[in-house]
């Protein structure tokens, strides 16, 4: 998984495992004889590593169980996350619903009735069928007795910001969802638009999560439009540890890539030159995000502001 297929799946699964965004969505988005059937306090979070779901590591996944209409169900929800729709994704599925499955046999249960549900995200609409059978040639004789399966498919490229709002009875919903909207086929001036009477209250851990996908998503170099997403969210206390997250971040990447340099070198010598190169590539990341003065990420890193000006020319010059 690349970098910003992480990203997006991260924040995903983080905003998602906020119970009360997640039934909000399932309530709010779903079909109506759907959504008017869960038993909104009966849902909980299962553990998928539990179930045998951990194989999967192209997908961040999400598994709920829920009551409907009184009867034991699951839901498995799968991120789509790719701009353009991936057949591959009913054979993922098919795969985790039966490890769903067969979890109930291994805890002497019953079968319960698995509701697979696609998020597609991308920024053009969902072109793939929305039937397994129909992904493949099938024939006719052989329709009624082969596999099949339709999930169901929420494609928020399809879903307006007005309706997004309308349906949402959380203002955690609405960020999210706007968010992941326009994350592909939009600007962070839309999403500020889009959330500007959002009007919410929300705790630091989750203006925390949504800060850092917004700035990352769109790319934000420019400071000041940060400091508009952070008063936009009332966010303006989190930037230091999201700048915080970031230093970590190239630390830990800057020092592996030094390390590796400098190990051949003996093992004094080489955690020597392994830490110098581990600081400049730290740096060197921070400056290509655009957000951070050249002041501000020596101080951050506790090293001569001259260091991290040399470096920048070096940049600019192609060095």
């Amino acid at each position: 998984m690349n970098e910003i297929s992480g990203l997006h799946d991260r924040f995903f699964k983080t905003s998602f495992g906020r119970i009360e965004v997640l039934r909000d969505f399932l309530t709010g988005f779903l079909p109506p004889e759907i959504s008017q059937s869960i038993d909104p306090d009966s849902l909980r979070f299962l553990n998928t590593e539990t179930i045998g779901l951990s194989f999967e590591k192209s997908h961040m996944d999400l598994v709920v169980e829920c009551r409907i209409s009184e009867t034991p169900a699951q839901f498995y929800l799968l991120i789509e996350h790719k701009s353009v729709p991936d057949p591959e994704v009913f054979l993922q599925m098919l795969r985790y619903m039966v490890a769903l499955w067969t979890r109930n046999r291994q805890d002497n249960k019953p079968l319960v009735p698995v509701l697979p549900l696609v998020f597609h995200q991308g920024g053009r609409p969902w072109t793939l069928p929305v039937r397994f059978q129909e992904t493949f040639p099938v024939p006719e004789t052989l329709k009624a007795h082969a596999v099949d399966f339709a999930p169901l498919l929420f494609d928020l490229s399809t879903v307006s910001g007005a309706t997004i709002r309308e349906r949402s009875a959380q203002a955690e919903t609405v960020v999210v969802l706007t968010l992941l909207k326009y994350a592909f086929s939009g600007s962070v001036e839309d999403v500020l638009r889009a959330l500007k009477e959002t009007g919410g209250s929300f705790d630091e851990t989750f203006l925390f999560g949504v800060l850092n996908y917004a700035i990352r998503a769109f790319e934000v170099k420019d400071p000041g439009v940060v400091d508009a997403i952070s008063r936009s969210f009332g966010g303006e206390k989190i930037m230091p540890s999201i700048i915080d997250e970031w230093v970590e971040e190239g630390l830990k990447e800057g020092l592996k890539e030094g390390l590796k340099k400098g190990r051949e070198e003996g093992l004094q010598k080489g955690l020597k030159k392994g830490r110098e190169e581990g600081q400049r590539k730290m740096i060197e990341k921070l400056l290509a995000k655009g957000v951070l003065s050249v002041s501000q990420i020596a101080s951050a890193l506790e090293v001569d502001p001259r260091w991290v000006e040399q470096i920048r020319k070096d940049l600019e010059n192609g060095r």
